[in-house]
């Protein structure tokens, strides 16, 4: 049996969604230990199909399933079942999706005994990472991540720059219940819709990055962290408001930022779509107290509030043998 298991990832925001950069897209993000992909590869029961699934988001991995089947890779495996124990909602800004995808791939794989795949031939494999690289890149090697943007539409953006967070640094996440962020068609159409990037815009993101946010995470400043963090969020989402409505996806998203900022939080911003909202603290009681006051202040009712550290490396797989 396999065991598989793969942090969430935090997407802070695009470096160019539109325009004449380049390279497209490119981004930073981070991953975080929770809310965590947790999965496991056994036998399958005598005559089953190649593989089957069970679990959370059974629909969705039954998806990946078919895609990689249809690669022709499994051809004359034996046949596996797939079960996933834990999975965090999809379209909520966690990366869940591609987490999920490069855990079936990558789970599989070892349990065929079949070489490894590195990060370019898994996403191909799954159909991942055609916008974004931060997922795939973190599943392989944790840490806060830049990638760089994608030369061509069929290539893997290359990751550019990589380093560990500090184990002490909480994210507080903050996820409606009954909230998704934009995918599938409408964020397609969303990405067709984007007006030119303004004069100025990529500079500026590129600026925060590597004078900002990269130093301060590699000295471990935290307070130039958060800050250059905040600024780079509020920057990247401008480009978004026209499809938005505004900074963040949703004028209850902006609501719990300016409040995580009126509390004295600075590195605050919106994953990706959303509507998952972050906190970053500087510790564990910091973020003890942060989870207990937004519930006091009634800025968390109808969320899931996760406390997560950094995930500093990448999915774990463990093989069992002979064990239940």
């Amino acid at each position: 049996m396999v065991l598989v298991e793969a942090a969430a990832r935090l997407h802070f925001g695009l470096l160019a969604p539109c325009g004449h950069s380049p390279r497209q897209f490119g981004g930073v993000g981070a991953m975080v230990q929770q809310p965590a992909i947790r999965l496991c590869v056994r036998p399958a029961v005598p005559n089953a199909a190649p593989c089957s699934v069970c679990g959370p988001l059974a629909a969705r991995a039954q998806q990946v399933l078919e895609r990689v089947c249809a690669a022709g890779w499994p051809a004359g495996l034996p046949p596996a079942a797939v079960e996933i124990v834990d999975a965090p909602r999809e379209h909520t800004g966690l990366g869940t999706g591609t987490q999920l995808a490069l855990s079936i791939a990558a789970g599989w794989r070892t349990y065929a005994k079949l070489p490894e795949l590195g990060p370019s031939e898994l996403a191909k494999l799954t159909g991942r990472g055609q916008r974004s690289a931060i997922g795939v890149h973190g599943f392989f090697t944790g840490g806060l991540l830049v990638e760089g943007g994608q030369r061509d539409a069929i290539s893997l953006a290359p990751l550019v720059a990589r380093v560990a967070l500090p184990d002490a640094w909480r994210f507080v996440l903050i996820t409606p219940e009954d909230e998704q962020g934009l995918w599938g068609e409408k964020e397609r159409a969303a990405f067709r819709e984007l007006a030119r990037v303004p004069e100025g815009a990529v500079d500026r993101l590129c600026r925060v990055v590597l004078l900002g946010i990269l130093p301060a995470a590699a000295e471990g400043e935290f307070a130039a962290f958060s800050e250059a963090l905040y600024e780079f969020g509020r920057e990247a989402g401008q480009m978004f408001a026209c499809v938005q409505g505004g900074v963040f996806t949703t004028p209850s998203a902006a609501a719990r930022v300016a409040h995580l900022r009126a509390l004295g939080v600075r590195g605050v911003g919106q994953s990706s779509w959303g509507p998952t909202v972050f906190a970053l603290v500087e510790s564990e009681d910091r973020a003890a107290w942060l989870a207990g006051r937004l519930s006091a202040d009634g800025v968390a009712a109808g969320c899931r509030v996760v406390v997560a550290p950094p995930a500093n490396s990448g999915a774990t797989i463990r093989i069992l043998e002979g064990e239940a």
